[in-house]
């Protein structure tokens, strides 16, 4: 979500609520032409998007994200298990 722009850069809000400058490249340091411009990109991408195209791909990211947490639960316990 876009908050306000200013001379020093524009700000925005994270899902978590936090306001950052800039976008998601400068939040976790990755500072690179490549990361800015790869940054760039999605967020345009992501602007073409309809608003039912925008909860499609987020359904499917949340898809995504609870097979790795999945995998992740049965990998744990198959490690805890005492071997037979």
């Amino acid at each position: 979500m876009h908050i306000s722009s200013t001379r020093r850069g524009s700000y925005q809000m994270t899902a978590a609520g936090d306001v950052i400058q800039g976008g998601s490249a400068r939040l976790i340091g990755m500072e690179s032409k490549l990361a800015i411009e790869a940054e760039r990109a999605l967020v345009e991408a992501t602007q073409r998007l309809s608003p039912e195209e925008r909860v499609n791909a987020f359904l499917a990211h949340c898809r995504l994200v609870m097979e790795l947490y999945e995998a992740g639960q049965k990998m744990r316990a198959r490690t805890s298990q005492p071997p037979s």
